[in-house]
């Protein structure tokens, strides 16, 4: 196996597989010190240009920006191997047909970040191909580190991925504007903990409208122009538009 990039994803799946006794035999990485230090890490050769990925690659696998992934796929010219990518919004068709006969997706549904390792035994991934034999390829590497694989197209991916910037990316920003508001009061971040631990876990049990709490739900005016009174414009904004979307859930219909 081949990894194409050094960053979270590539870092991540890297050790996941190696983890696992999956040998990841080369790391490729624009960055040589980045590319040498996850090689070392699970025990591969590493390089800089797509000409020194081994001309015998069985699988390799692009953790790269998306921005980045067009450019790089056109600059590998190993049409033997089976070529993955690990992007939500990326459709399938990013993968040229005479230099990649055998392509897919194989991207896992969570939040990562290098300096977090993952346990992926519990992590979705989702996979796709237009073969159904790379298909069953696919499959069955996803099963070395996962007990959780599903296919899924192109649009339903980039569907999943919007759902997973309003469940993580928004909602993590939600946890900064937070802790800001309460450092300006000397508060520390560690007071929110068990609020959060306890919203996440509802959901679990509850759906998010049984869940939802909040003067927003109650249609608590009173409370929410207090609150406006305290946030600057562009924060106001913020407030007025998810508590309007709140009411309009729970009071318009």
């Amino acid at each position: 196996m081949v990894i194409v990039g050094s960053g979270n994803m590539a870092t991540n799946l890297a050790l996941a597989f190696h983890g696992k006794g999956v040998s990841v035999d080369y790391v490729m990485s624009k960055t040589e010190t980045h590319a040498k230090e996850l090689a070392e890490r699970v025990g591969a050769r590493f390089g800089t240009s797509a000409a020194q990925i081994p001309e015998d690659a069985d699988i390799i696998l692009y953790a790269v920006r998306d921005e980045s992934l067009s450019d790089i796929l056109h600059s590998v010219n190993r049409p033997n191997a089976l070529h993955l990518h690990t992007a939500g919004s990326v459709g399938i068709e990013v993968f040229d047909p005479q230099l990649h006969p055998h392509s897919g997706v194989f991207y896992p549904f969570q939040s990562i970040s290098k300096v977090r390792i993952l346990d992926f035994t519990h992590i979705p991934i989702f996979i796709e191909s237009s073969d159904e034999s790379d298909v069953a390829r696919i499959k069955h590497l996803a099963e070395q580190i996962t007990d959780l694989v599903y296919c899924a197209d192109s649009d339903t991916r980039r569907s999943l991925h919007l759902a997973g910037v309003f469940a993580n990316n928004f909602t993590n920003c939600m946890y900064s504007i937070a802790a800001d508001i309460l450092a300006d009061k000397n508060l520390p971040q560690e007071v929110l903990y068990s609020l959060i631990d306890e919203t996440a876990a509802k959901i679990h049990t509850l759906t998010p409208d049984d869940a939802q709490t909040g003067p927003a739900r109650r249609n608590d005016t009173a409370v929410m122009q207090k609150h406006l009174s305290m946030l600057p414009p562009e924060l106001q904004n913020v407030y007025k538009s998810v508590s309007e979307i709140i009411i309009s859930k729970y009071h318009n219909n």
